[in-house]
């Protein structure tokens, strides 16, 4: 209760089991920690017999047990040691993991973006320039995008350091075919996507593969906003280019994508070869007069690629002057 009065332990009983705890205290210090084994005292003494035939039996067994204590301590400092740098060094792995794959997220966003606008682009065209367009985005952008999520998966479950930039098309066949069943499947799909006419199929293939199963990505949504001034920068970096620009070839291929970009205030991912579907796109968007210049500047280019004579050449020259103010 309250006003209990309180035991008094005697000294004799208090002195005792201080000693007793004295003595479980140096015992557990002098005690190798279990768990941690080297050799045996016998195992020990088998060693030494071997290497010291001629010596006795009882000499033997005392070096053994001599030797059994810092051994096992040596032992023990050993495997501390090789567990801590072994902590240490997966630490830092997984770090640099976390790090390495969200920069394959970021980049895997942007190209997201990219292609999600230029789609919008070749939703424009019908036909043969579609699909050309479609095939050419699917071979280009689609496709680094489809090595960058192959390369965070090789290095997840391959264990295998891969730079994606230059991923061939064996390249990508072998780590397909390494990779863990479940993640195997989702990223044949997406690799067969590649080969398609449109990018529908990819997009939905693509949105498979950044589950948590599988890449761990996720895929950002543009906004509005964000969508325009991304136009807005990517014309104006294209003006850059055209201004610097000398080829006349590519000086027209530029100059038709900003044609393009003004008319339609959307991007557009063209190769060379469907500059001409671009050229046909803009005669409904541009007036008579420019849309003839435009015209006379591919004729002139197209003249200096069949014959390389010096005429032709100041053709082309005076075709590209024409088109500056564009």
């Amino acid at each position: 209760g309250v006003f209990a009065r309180e035991k008094r332990i005697p000294k004799s009983k208090e002195r005792k089991r201080e000693r007793d705890e004295d003595e479980n205290e140096s015992e557990d210090v002098r005690r190798p920690e279990k768990g941690i084994n080297f050799l045996s005292n016998a195992e020990i003494a088998k060693v030494l017999s071997e290497k010291f035939d001629d010596c006795a039996d009882d000499l033997i067994g005392d070096l053994s047990e001599y030797l059994s204590r810092p051994l096992s301590k040596k032992f023990e400092e050993m495997v501390r040691s090789a567990f801590v740098t072994a902590s240490v060094t997966r630490d830092e792995r997984g770090s640099m993991g976390k790090r390495k794959h969200g920069e394959y997220e970021e980049k895997v966003n942007g190209l997201h973006t990219n292609v999600r606008l230029f789609e919008k682009g070749i939703s424009h065209f019908l036909g043969d320039a579609r699909i050309q367009l479609s095939k050419h985005l699917l071979r280009t952008l689609c496709t680094d995008m489809v090595n960058i999520c192959l390369a965070a998966l090789a290095e997840e479950h391959l264990v295998l350091s891969v730079d994606p930039h230059n991923l061939s098309p064996e390249n990508r066949a072998e780590i397909l075919l390494r990779l863990p069943g479940p993640v195997k499947s989702v990223m044949v799909g997406l690799h067969n996507c590649l080969n398609k006419q449109s990018t529908s199929d990819f997009f939905d293939a693509l949105d498979v593969a950044c589950k948590p199963e599988v890449c761990q990505f996720l895929l950002k949504k543009v906004d509005k906003k964000k969508e325009r001034q991304l136009v807005f920068t990517h014309r104006q970096t294209l003006m850059d280019q055209l201004r610097g620009e000398k080829e006349p070839a590519m000086a027209l291929h530029v100059t038709v994508v900003i044609l393009f970009i003004r008319q339609t205030h959307a991007l557009i991912h063209c190769p060379g070869r469907c500059v001409p579907a671009l050229i046909d796109f803009l005669e409904a968007k541009l007036s008579p007069a420019d849309f003839r210049l435009l015209s006379d500047y591919q004729t002139a280019v197209m003249k200096l690629f069949s014959r390389k004579n010096d005429e032709d050449n100041e053709k082309a020259s005076e075709g590209k002057s024409d088109i500056d103010f564009l």
